[in-house]
């Protein structure tokens, strides 16, 4: 039984719009406090945003891909913040957020170009300070800024519309499969690979096989379904 997903059908459209609004405020808090690439945490590397990274966390746990268990943690919230913090922490140690160095001459190379940046950045403070002046922004600025904002609301609002029709879906795609379940619930302690999963679960190979196929076939319906 998929104790997320009957969780989630039996919360009403507001508090599936509330709880959406503190999954991302989490998203946004944790993304915040490390450091991308892209120098951005509302823009992170490989295309995320803190909303794609809600919807992600909530789809693995709608699919079954991680299993929240209801009695060993009845907080929902929680295990999706906990889900949240795992899934920022693998992109934070990605490829795309990284940059690696694999030879000495390019490792001597960055040595010198960090060098020179430094020294750059030294000369031109010492012939103009005034970037360190605070100016007080004009009205013009004021009402730019004010409409930003509005915009950013709204592009929020539209996410989370958007990820409320994304869960609909899920849930009418999504039924009871028992062998589903216990292929999340072996993932959920560590094993993925279908002969491990065959060994803990006791579940014939084929069985295992046709498992991750089914899960695998819902997920590209809905992101065909959403252009995700």
């Amino acid at each position: 039984m998929n104790d997320a997903k009957n969780y989630l059908d039996g919360l009403s459209y507001e508090q599936q719009q509330l709880l959406l609004t503190d999954l991302t405020d989490y998203a946004v808090k944790k993304a915040k406090g490390k450091r991308w690439r892209t120098g951005n945490y509302l823009n992170l590397p490989n295309g995320e945003t803190p909303d794609s990274i809600v919807s992600l966390a909530i789809i693995k746990v709608i699919t079954g891909e991680r299993v929240w268990n209801s009695e060993r943690q009845p907080d929902f919230k929680k295990y999706l913040f906990d889900v949240i913090d795992s899934l920022l922490s693998h992109l934070a140690m990605s490829k795309d957020n990284a940059i690696f160095v694999n030879e000495k001459r390019d490792a001597a190379f960055l040595v010198v170009a960090e060098q020179e940046a430094i020294l750059a950045k030294k000369k031109f403070y010492s012939e103009d300070a005034d970037w360190l002046v605070r100016k007080q922004s004009s009205p013009e600025q004021e009402l730019l800024e004010r409409q930003e904002q509005a915009e950013e609301e709204l592009k929020r609002r539209e996410e989370h519309e958007l990820n409320c029709r994304i869960l609909q879906s899920l849930r009418e795609r999504i039924g009871t499969d028992a062998d589903l379940v216990a292929v999340v619930d072996a993932a959920d302690h560590g094993f993925t690979k279908s002969v491990d999963v065959a060994k803990f679960t006791g579940i014939d190979i084929k069985r295992i096989y046709d498992a991750n196929k089914r899960l695998k076939r819902v997920v590209a319906r809905v992101r065909k379904q959403f252009d995700i």
